[in-house]
């Protein structure tokens, strides 16, 4: 009888390991994916690799081992991988496109034809991706978007006007919109025959039209105003507005009045100290501000002289005074001959997300985030894919602390006005 129940006893703490371990192994994972979904590939490369030194769920691991190293355009590592994802029994018959493509892109044309008719004889003929992405040889966007990351929604405070750039500020929206109601003088914008911007505010919470207000009557002026970004507690603002101060235009040589980043401050619950920024040049633009969440660095866009191409997304340093360093244009990876404007930077891992109509889109602007490798130096951007993306203009990009929901603007098909504002969650 002792016997019989010291191998019980064995038996049940050989169990408790074993679960123990697999706990371990699949909270791993469960990592590895949150990491790899947040765009922290070099990250997620490293506990991919501790799953495959262990074993556990191998054969998964190794796919989005060579799918991380894709992202951070570094198809010579995802190669050998993908020789050996593409032999694995029931691997996805996408992985042989990915195989495919990443031979072209290490120079084996042959090969490449090879694995192309092998994922095409796999069912795949009349795959979108291979008329769309691997036209243009975007892998990485592909890959990342092979499954569905969001899902999205209407929210109930658009109007027939324009309305984005929403961020959250306390328990409150804050964007931009050409709705006029409530506005003694009429003022319409010659390039859409819009009402000029101002910036509203509306409860985060079953907000609606009827529930929502201007921002701050010191704040919107008779010109245009918005988007804004706000540092972490709430006390410092920037945004974009014409170069308009203290009643007066500041236009360029041939009359026109740019728009530029002005600052202001909440001093005992009102906004107050109103100034434009050192950036501000009357024969440019300057605008879309994105503060950092320590606020410690300012990313924005304009097409000041120097840049890549339309405007381009630039960051500068605050200083301890106040004013902001000398842009840094933030390079060809992110900018292109064409147009980059609204930047977003996330708190979590400093990721800069952005849109553009330069880079390889689904149709008009998309938002695009960039990737960087383990110097911190940006080396790729990913296209978010649908639906944050559509065939029009998508912009505005917005993610809450917890990173699980945010906004972005469209003027997308089934919407309400011009431009309006739409809430996603992601997916975990």
């Amino acid at each position: 009888m002792m016997k019989i129940m010291k191998k019980i006893e064995i038996l049940f703490v050989a169990l408790i390991l074993v679960s123990t371990s697999v706990f371990g192994q699949t909270a791993k994972q469960k990592r590895a994916e949150k990491q790899f979904n947040d765009f922290s590939f070099v990250k997620a490369i490293n506990t991919y690799e501790k799953l495959i030194d262990t074993s556990f769920n191998k054969h998964y691991a190794m796919r989005k081992l060579g799918d991380a190293y894709i992202m951070l355009r570094q198809p010579e590592k995802a190669l050998k991988i993908y020789k050996e994802v593409v032999n694995q029994e029931n691997v996805p018959s996408e992985y042989y496109l990915y195989y495919a493509q990443t031979l072209r892109a290490n120079g084996n044309y042959e090969a490449s034809k090879k694995w192309m008719r092998k994922f095409k004889e796999a069912g795949n003929s009349e795959d979108s991706r291979v008329k769309s992405f691997f036209k243009n040889d975007d892998l990485a966007s592909a890959i990342f978007n092979s499954s569905e990351k969001n899902t999205i929604s209407k929210l109930n405070i658009n109007t027939k006007f324009n309305e984005f750039g929403a961020v959250e500020l306390n328990d409150d929206i804050v964007f931009s919109s050409s709705r006029d109601e409530g506005v003694s003088v009429k003022r319409l914008y010659s390039w859409d025959k819009q009402p000029l911007l101002d910036l509203y505010k509306v409860p985060n919470e079953g907000g609606s039209v009827e529930g929502t207000s201007p921002f701050d009557n010191d704040i919107n002026s008779i010109h245009h105003e918005g988007p804004a970004t706000f540092n972490s507690d709430g006390t410092k603002m920037y945004f974009s507005r014409n170069n308009y101060h203290d009643s007066k235009k500041i236009n360029d040589q041939g009359g026109i009045m740019h728009v530029g980043i002005y600052s202001a401050d909440l001093v005992n619950g009102e906004w107050t100290n109103v100034k434009p920024t050192n950036l501000n040049n009357a024969n440019y633009i300057v605008y879309h501000p994105a503060l950092s969440e320590d606020g410690k660095k300012l990313y924005f866009a304009s097409d000041m002289p120097g840049g890549k191409g339309g405007t381009d997304i630039y960051a500068s340093e605050v200083l301890e005074d106040g004013s902001l360093g000398t842009p840094e244009n933030l390079g060809d990876v992110i900018n292109t001959e064409g147009n980059e404007a609204f930047p977003f930077i996330y708190s979590d891992e400093n990721t800069l997300y952005f849109s553009s109509e330069g880079h390889v889109g689904m149709g008009l602007m998309d938002v695009f985030v960039s990737i960087k490798d383990e110097n911190d130096a940006i080396v790729n951007v990913i296209n978010l894919g649908e639906p944050i993306n559509s065939k029009k203009d998508d912009f505005g990009y917005y993610l809450s602390k917890d990173g699980f929901k945010g906004f972005i603007s469209s003027n997308r098909k089934g919407g309400v006005g011009g431009d309006d504002i739409y809430a996603f969650t992601r997916i975990p």
